[in-house]
């Protein structure tokens, strides 16, 4: 068959609806006679249509499915009937079963059907056929996953020279230059010969295909081969390292040229990525800042056409690690004028699915007029049904997930052209982040961007009335980082696995002490002897530094411990945008009124012997008509739901857990073990909520996969409308975490201060209040000693027995420095 264009009479819904069904066919023949009716499914726009939806889902099987289905369409543009010709039934139905879609599972039986196809193949008088399959022989080799790698590459590397026996540049150029460019490819992933020597026939490979693969004839072609000889140098390890950068340079600049971010935005994107890679290595800023820069904006046409929130995450991971890179580039070329974009590089890389989901929750419609309000949030209640349904969608290689990406993808259109009209007459409506918007947010105090990068780290300050302040911090590398958190998560588990062992809690506590020594080392002390006389501030950390417990860093001193929670008040905050959306939120919301939840029953967990004395606390600070208690079997998952709307300060007094892969399944334990989800928070409403203490062990660490987005409980319950949340990084102690929130609740609602004011009090009073201290306050609130006590009586029963029973001082961070504050 010839290749074909679109049909000039098809409408775009016409032609998505044709390459849904043809994805939807049950079997190759139905396939076949459905690319015969329609011939535009055999142009390049079909094939990019499917390359489109690669990008739109991060599920590997649907995004194998449709690759395998690129793959399909190629093969029906050739010559289908070539394999007729071997005449031998065998390979006859070989031949069918390798022009059907498979994904990775099915290679090491694609391997085996190609293997014996060959032997019924004459390489004497079906040549070409020989040749083909030798080449599909060695990609399924390549890319199978499993048994030994080294092994299978050698074999693909065989099949491929054998290949390219046949497929000679004078008979089959098109053919040879590709399987150079594969050979190529498997020199550069070899695992066995000499790493040298296998990057020299690599890009021997790469040169060979760039004779046939020239600018003139073959753009694209001539453009990834020169992206990966770019790659070829960049690892180069014969020659001078100086020329091979500055030939790897040249290769990825030439690819450019054709890989625009207009045409190509994804392959642009990749060679920006690898371009900055090389050049950030080199301490090569001006290129780096450049390139990085060109990385971001690709991305940015990228997400802007992205459906899904699954395509957004993908692409948000593929982009992983470039802001701060060009935040660092930026700084590192001692250009004052352009940190400006680096806070912006940096903001726009932080919890991008949430700031625009509060976003669009918080839009401000009052100026608007009837009907494009109404077309607004139907459009918005569409997008979040849909939404919810992407997050619910079961895994498969199947194609319902097109219905729900066409869907949004046409929701958020209609919202978009609703925005614009609304723009037209509201002047500043769902404005784009910009540098002002984060030097708003930063109110009287400042916002501080933390990242860590191969070369170094560095804290960007912004505050209000002052230039942007970058502080360099050279320890605070990527792999520094990563060495401190694993040190520090290992101690952790240590402990959590064997909690009754006194070796591993002891081995808990010295990592704890390490990591914070560290933090203060690398990060907070530099910090503060630059933020000056700002009272506080927030930490907007980057990478795995979010998994760290940063206000309590501390250094050793003479007089004891400095600890960074006493030189200023530091809240957390997933992005500017999302504090300055919970700012203004926070401003109509007044903390009136209490839903408490006290230990969910029955759970698998361990029971809370002081929940019910933390939660009557909590409770005791709001008048009877204002607060409600669901407690032990009435604690269910759907009570809770149903009552969390209606209240504005949530008290969660309970088991949680999270899951660092998969953040979505971590959450708070309820009646039953049912799971009160982060994706339940992710899809739930919450506008009158103020505040949320989750009181709870571990709710608030983030997913490590991508740990930039801050997939975590407190920023879902922003997401949801809770302005300010309380939760915890670590597996908290009961009867230091009761004191701890008693003492909260007596310096916010007694004292009156503000949430994160009280937290940082009550961390302080249980850290150096004396054990006899605490007896004397919690006498105070017994009716015995005192008429005047804010404590409910049980509460204080209850923590004065068990201090004086008690063997621990509960100065260690271990009992109080769990918890952070996040947001207003």
């Amino acid at each position: 068959m010839s290749e074909a264009g679109a049909s000039p009479q098809q409408s775009p819904e016409e032609t998505l609806a044709r390459l849904i069904e043809f994805l939807r066919a049950a079997d190759l023949d139905s396939k076949a006679a459905i690319v015969r009716a329609d011939s535009w499914l055999l142009s390049h726009a079909a094939e990019s249509a499917l390359e489109g939806m690669i990008a739109e889902t991060a599920e590997p099987s649907v995004r194998e499915y449709l690759q395998a289905h690129i793959q399909l369409l190629r093969q029906l543009r050739g010559e289908p009937a070539a394999a007729v010709a071997a005449g031998a039934d065998e390979l006859r139905e070989i031949i069918d079963e390798l022009q059907r879609p498979a994904g990775a599972a099915q290679m090491p039986r694609r391997a085996v059907l190609c293997a014996r196809a060959l032997e019924l193949v004459d390489r004497g008088t079906q040549p070409r056929l020989w040749a083909g399959l030798q080449g599909e022989l060695a990609n399924s080799l390549v890319q199978d996953r499993s048994g030994d790698p080294a092994a299978k590459l050698e074999r693909a590397i065989g099949c491929y020279e054998s290949a390219l026996q046949v497929m000679t540049r004078e008979a089959l150029p098109v053919e040879w230059a590709k399987a150079q460019m594969n050979l190529g490819n498997a020199y550069r992933s070899r695992i066995r010969g000499e790493p040298a020597e296998n990057v020299e026939r690599a890009i021997g490979c790469y040169e060979s295909a760039l004779q046939v693969r020239t600018r003139e004839a073959l753009p694209v072609d001539w453009a990834t081969a020169q992206m990966n000889l770019g790659n070829a140098y960049y690892s180069r390890i014969r020659g001078e390292r100086a020329e091979n950068v500055e030939r790897a340079i040249g290769c990825y600049e030439s690819a450019l040229q054709v890989m625009t971010r207009e045409a190509l935005p994804g392959d642009h994107r990749d060679v920006c990525k690898n371009l900055t890679n090389l050049t950030f290595q080199e301490r090569r800023w001006n290129i780096a800042a450049q390139a990085s820069a060109g990385a971001l904006a690709a991305h940015e046409l990228l997400y802007a056409s992205a459906a899904t929130p699954e395509a957004r995450f993908k692409l948000l991971e593929e982009i992983r690690g470039i802001p701060a890179r060009f935040a660092f580039a930026v700084a590192a070329e001692g250009r004052a004028e352009s940190l400006k974009h680096a806070a912006v590089a940096l903001e726009s890389g932080r919890a991008r699915l949430l700031a625009e989901t509060m976003e669009l929750d918080e839009a401000p419609l009052g100026q608007a007029t009837a009907g494009d309000r109404a077309a607004f949030e139907g459009a918005r209640n569409e997008i979040a049904r849909l939404q919810a349904m992407s997050r619910a969608r079961g895994e498969g290689p199947n194609a319902d997930y097109i219905a729900v990406s066409g869907a949004l993808r046409a929701a958020q259109s209609e919202l978009g052209r609703v925005a614009d009209r609304i723009r037209e007459y509201v002047p500043g409506f769902l404005p784009k982040a910009d540098f002002e918007e984060i030097r708003a947010a930063a109110g009287p105090g400042a916002i501080v961007y933390l990242s860590s990068t191969a070369a170094g780290g560095m804290a960007l300050i912004v505050r209000a009335t002052a230039p942007v302040q970058a502080v360099p911090l050279a320890s605070f590398t990527d792999e520094a980082l990563l060495g401190a958190a694993k040190d520090y998560f290992a101690a952790y588990a240590g402990w959590k696995r064997s909690p009754g062992d006194k070796a591993a809690y002891a081995g808990w506590l010295r990592g704890l002490d390490d990591c914070l020594r560290w933090c203060w080392t690398t990060v907070m002390g530099p910090l503060l002897e630059h933020l000056g006389d700002v009272e506080e501030a927030v930490l907007i950390p980057g990478g795995l530094s979010s998994l760290l417990p940063l206000h309590a860093a501390f250094a050793e001193t003479p007089g004891g411990r400095r600890y960074a929670l006493d030189e200023k008040l530091f809240r957390y905050a997933p992005s500017a945008r999302a504090l300055s959306l919970a700012a203004a939120s926070a401003v109509h919301t007044a903390p009136d009124g209490l839903l408490a939840v006290d230990e969910p029953a029955p759970v698998s967990g361990p029971r809370l012997f002081h929940s019910a004395h933390e939660v009557a606390t909590a409770m005791s600070h709001f008048p009877e008509g204002k607060r409600r208690g669901l407690a032990g079997a009435g604690a269910t998952h759907s009570a809770v739901s149903e009552q969390m709307p209606h209240y504005p300060v949530l008290h969660f007094s309970c088991h949680g857990f999270s899951d660092l892969a998969n953040p979505l399944r971590g959450g708070l334990a309820m009646s039953g073990d049912h799971m009160l989800t982060l994706r339940d928070f992710l899809d739930a409403k919450l506008p009158r909520a103020r505040l949320a203490i989750l009181s709870a062990c571990e709710t608030g660490l983030p997913g490590a996969q991508l740990p930039d987005e801050v997939v975590s409980l407190p920023a879902a319950l922003m997401q949801a409308g809770v302005d300010g949340v309380v939760g915890s990084l670590w597996s908290v102690p009961d009867i230091s975490t009761m004191m701890l929130m008693a003492r909260f609740y007596d310096y916010w609602k007694g004292d009156g201060m503000t949430p994160p004011y009280a937290l940082r009090a009550a961390q302080q009073w249980v850290r150096d209040t004396s054990i006899e201290g605490k007896q004397e306050y919690y006498k105070t609130h017994l009716p015995e000693f005192s008429s005047a006590a804010r404590m409910a009586e049980s509460a204080a029963d209850q923590l004065f027995k068990a201090v004086a029973l008690s063997d621990v001082d509960f100065s260690h961070p271990f009992h109080w420095a769990a918890f952070s504050y996040v947001g207003v």
